[in-house]
């Protein structure tokens, strides 16, 4: 009972990692991998940068466009690669956390008291064996590693842009805050909608099981007709709720990712108006706007990744009141 309590007061976070068990350099490396992947794929833009340089200031030649090309191209393989390497390894790291924690849920209903596994029915052992851990591999396997990068690269595009030029940077933040406020105002809306579709989804799932487990005795005793109706209600009223939270969640989502690319409507009128007065090179100019093209997309992953957290943290939360 007392080593209960102290996992109850664990962060799930800090439930998930108990299970890597030696694994916790392969996720270290897969993390520090995708951040030199971003990082990789960031640089590019600067050899565009030193072409786009050399050929405003008339110093091109074919051997300093070929060495930047293959500069260019060396940096991307880099990224591709690491990349690769960082997400075998999360995927791994994932599977042997799932494994891990559907052991331990099969030995618990094993030892645990008869009266303690039939307080909870078929289609929420199913629902927590089957579907629930499973549905943690994309987010442990993606959410972590991809995570910190996409972290990373805006900050890394930021700097950039600030080295550049620090006026450019701020105007490429102009539309990051009423995006992020609709982004706050969908978790607002959504609340514990997912508590509530997992209850659903529990209650569907048992009638699913037992319908199809006990289909003979259904058929021989004549009770097919309120069989089926309860399992048809039961997917009807899971599809029902899901609909109208995705819907509810729709109009500020969309708001969210419309918003946040529009980095553009910022830099080129500001860009302009430097490049006019003399105050910024041309070359300058196109570079931070290819840079400024890589801020907001990392932005929107990573906000999908707060959905992931909050359906990791309930989903650990239920099997750790299972343990």
């Amino acid at each position: 009972m007392e080593k209960v309590d102290k996992t109850e007061k664990k962060g799930w976070l800090s439930i998930v990692f108990s299970y890597t068990e030696g694994r916790r350099g392969k996720l270290a490396l897969s993390v520090l991998l995708s951040v030199v992947s971003i990082v990789a794929g960031i640089l590019p833009y600067f050899c565009l940068y030193r072409v786009i340089e050399a050929f405003v200031n008339g110093t091109v030649t074919e051997s300093v466009i070929a060495y930047w090309c293959l500069a260019a191209l060396a940096f991307y393989a880099v990224k591709i690669l690491c990349f690769g390497w960082s997400t075998g390894l999360a995927h791994s790291v994932a599977y042997h956390i799932l494994e891990q924690l559907r052991l331990r849920v099969a030995d618990r209903f094993l030892h645990a008291p008869l009266g303690e596994v039939q307080a909870h029915s078929i289609g929420e052992i199913k629902a927590v064996m089957v579907d629930k851990i499973e549905n943690m591999e994309p987010p442990l396997a993606h959410m972590i590693p991809e995570g910190a990068g996409h972290l990373v690269l805006p900050v890394v595009s930021l700097a950039a842009l600030a080295v550049l030029d620090w006026r450019l940077a701020l105007a490429s933040l102009v539309t990051l805050p009423p995006a992020m406020v609709c982004m706050v105002l969908t978790f607002v809306i959504s609340g514990k909608s997912f508590e509530i579709y997992n209850a659903s989804n529990e209650r569907m799932n048992s009638a699913i099981v037992e319908y199809i487990g006990g289909i003979e005795v259904i058929k021989a005793f004549n009770q097919g007709k309120q069989s089926y109706a309860r399992f048809s209600d039961s997917v009807k009223a899971n599809a029902s709720y899901f609909y109208h939270w995705m819907k509810s969640c729709q109009m500020p989502m969309s708001l969210a990712r419309a918003i946040s690319p529009t980095t553009m409507i910022t830099i080129l009128p500001v860009g302009w108006l430097l490049y006019v007065n003399g105050s910024l090179s041309i070359g300058t100019f196109i570079t931070t706007i290819v840079l400024s093209l890589g801020i907001a997309g990392p932005l929107l992953a990573a906000m999908d990744f707060v959905d992931s957290l909050a359906k990791v943290g309930t989903i650990v939360g239920e099997v750790d009141s299972i343990l």
